[in-house]
């Protein structure tokens, strides 16, 4: 007879496993990634289907929340698509700040600043991938990766704080993918592709944290974490502990019933 109390594995990979396994994502997803890439380097020739696809990966992000919502009646991944449409006031505010911060070296050192924050077209007919509300008001940051930038990293926080790292191991592979791909995708928007994207990158961390930290600290149970067994929010232990649904203590899963009422010695009239 097994030990019920007996804390079981949480999944089949161990923590190196799928640290292995998420590095390998990403490596093969930027190595697609330049593929795809490379079959439409001359100038003015159309990109190709793969790159065409990934400039729409925040509309796909945006509405994934809703379509989840309507299929599955949890009520908790609209949250994910709120971020990314909170994110477009909040990513042109940031972007700002970011402005400003980038003029101090050139105004201490008494040089103009390069500027180098607009935005080129593409090819013309194809969505470039720019903007998503098609207003140039992110100066060289494209609004479209700040909007991926906030929605992924809304759920990864969500999937590393209410569950463990090794649990949000695969969407990280995930996002990079993404988001290098549609950053590579979107290259044509922004003079420096490194530069910007990283700033579009911190923009979505900083937007999707605060996000986060505003939802699970006045409404946890609108957090996507919380429909997933073994979750904080979910009734289990979560931090990489075994919780309901995941080989934990089954007496702390309210679904897990006992058969009934404890048993007690019969005793006979005398």
């Amino acid at each position: 007879m097994s030990d019920p109390n007996a804390v079981a594995p949480r999944g089949l990979l161990n923590w190196w496993q799928g640290l292995i396994l998420a590095a390998s994502s990403a490596l093969l997803g930027v190595i697609v990634t330049i593929l795809a890439k490379s079959g439409s380097a001359a100038p003015g020739a159309a990109p190709s289907w793969v790159m065409l696809i990934l400039r729409f990966v925040p509309h796909f992000l945006l509405m994934f929340g809703v379509l989840a919502d309507a299929f599955t009646y949890e009520g908790v991944y609209w949250t994910g698509s709120a971020v990314g449409i909170a994110a477009i006031p909040l990513g042109n505010l940031l972007a700002k700040a970011f402005t400003q911060l980038a003029r101090i070296p050139g105004l201490v050192m008494g040089t103009p600043n390069a500027g180098g924050m607009r935005m080129r077209g593409g090819v013309e007919g194809l969505y470039p991938g720019c903007s998503l509300t098609g207003l140039d008001s992110t100066k060289g940051v494209p609004e479209t990766l700040v909007i991926t930038a906030s929605i992924l990293s809304y759920y990864i926080f969500d999937l590393m704080f209410n569950l463990s790292v090794l649990d949000a191991a695969g969407a990280i592979a995930v996002s990079v993918f993404l988001f290098g791909g549609q950053a590579m995708a979107i290259s044509e928007c922004m003079e420096s592709v490194g530069s910007q994207s990283a700033l579009a990158g911190l923009s979505g961390v900083i937007i999707g944290g605060a996000a986060y930290s505003v939802i699970g600290y006045s409404a946890p149970t609108y957090l996507p974490s919380n429909v997933i067994a073994g979750s904080v929010n979910g009734g289990g232990k979560g931090r990489g502990a075994a919780g309901p649904g995941r080989g934990g203590d089954p007496g702390s899963d309210p679904f897990v019933k006992p058969n009934g009422p404890p048993g007690s010695a019969k005793t006979c009239a005398s």
